[in-house]
């Protein structure tokens, strides 16, 4: 045996005396899955999205393991990187000097692992399936994979929802001369129970605040209104997804049964509920509907306007709360098509005053497509 071999048997038994065993050698490429992971680098210990960064962007969030040489000499034992007697501690102790790292991949990242409803995909498409009952339920999780929970100074505020992979409908209201704090909200996507952390929630700050310019607290018309987001939603099958949208000028039949959804009062007094609810509510007459509520509300029900629910037969429908969120019908074919805002109804929740009133989206299609393609 050669004298530089008996050094080198000297030297590993030395240094393996010295030290805890190293690491097992690395044999997976560890990198992030989203383009967009470093700009998102200050979520990574965000309680709201960590499990979202550890998933999908583990370079940018140091949770790579590391594949380094764990002694000095590695350099001059670089010849017995595949010599049979020294290969094992080499290929643990010397793994950059003997290439036994990984390399990360030159090609495009691949997309987001089960993300399959992208800008151009399907919309509408439930993959959760789950009981939608009349009166205000328990929404199964993943079940209304648009709806989002819109957050000020990070408290709930109002509901809105998905409807491309940039911005977000929700009611004028929510959101009039507010401007000016546009940085103060949130978008949060994949929410159920927004008390805790469940893993799905993603957090998304707003980029800009477009509120209708002709809407009023005086008559609550044109109470619609867009929130751009500062970065783009993950669609992810039964978890997010964007709701279709009715052509401009469609008209909704009396008496289609839809779905409200949100996180609003179960009553006039109380608090917002912290897990989504669901009610189903018929479509109502908007002479009908005026009626009622313009004689207990003083404010009129417009053609801009879809009323629904029950009236006084029923305590099932909006509250504080809810406002925003989507009132969403399903087609024949099984789509479901975001008919309405929450806009407003009785002061107190109280449906003997008042029927729900949601901003009718297809009277606002070319506002919406206007101001998505303009901002």
């Amino acid at each position: 045996m050669s004298f530089h071999i008996l050094c080198l048997v000297a030297l590993v038994g030395a240094t393996l005396a010295d030290v805890p065993p190293p690491p097992p050698p690395i044999d997976e490429v560890c990198e992030d899955y989203n383009p967009s992971c470093p700009i998102w680098k200050h979520l990574c210990k965000d309680p709201m999205n960590s499990f979202y960064m550890k998933e999908n962007c583990k370079e940018t969030c140091d949770m790579c393991p590391k594949c380094e040489d764990s002694h000095d000499l590695c350099q001059s034992w670089k010849q017995d990187c595949f010599d049979a007697r020294h290969s094992d501690f080499m290929k643990i102790s010397c793994p950059v000097t003997c290439g036994y790292c990984k390399q990360k991949a030159t090609v495009a990242p691949p997309p987001l692992p089960n993300y399959t409803e992208g800008p151009s995909g399907a919309c509408g498409v439930v993959s959760v399936r789950g009981s939608r009952v009349i009166n205000g339920v328990d929404a199964k999780p993943g079940a209304w994979p648009w709806q989002v929970l819109i957050k000020m100074f990070d408290q709930p505020h109002c509901g809105g929802s998905i409807v491309s992979p940039w911005y977000i409908v929700t009611a004028a209201h929510c959101l009039h001369n507010k401007e000016a704090i546009t940085d103060k909200f949130t978008i949060v996507t994949g929410e159920h129970d927004f008390d805790k952390s469940e893993g799905p929630e993603m957090s998304i700050p707003a980029e800009k605040l477009i509120v209708h310019p002709k809407f009023s607290f005086a008559h609550l018309d044109f109470d619609i209104a867009l929130i751009k987001l500062k970065w783009p939603v993950q669609f992810k099958k039964g978890v997010t997804a964007k709701v279709c949208m009715p052509q401009k000028g469609d008209k909704l039949p009396v008496g289609t049964n839809c779905f409200i959804t949100g996180w609003g009062k179960t009553d006039g007094y109380g608090s917002m509920h912290n897990i989504l609810q669901q009610a189903k509510l018929p479509v109502v007459d908007n002479a009908k509907c005026n009626s009622l509520n313009q004689n207990k509300t003083q404010i009129a029900v417009t053609s801009n306007m879809v009323c629904a629910g029950f009236g006084p037969a029923q305590p099932t429908g909006g509250c504080h709360g809810d406002s925003g969120g989507p009132f969403v019908c399903q087609s024949p074919q099984g789509a479901w098509f975001l008919q309405g805002a929450v806009s407003w109804g009785s002061g107190r929740c109280d449906t003997s005053e008042a029927y729900t009133v949601f901003s009718r989206i297809s009277a606002y299609r070319g506002w919406i497509d206007t101001n998505m393609k303009n901002n």
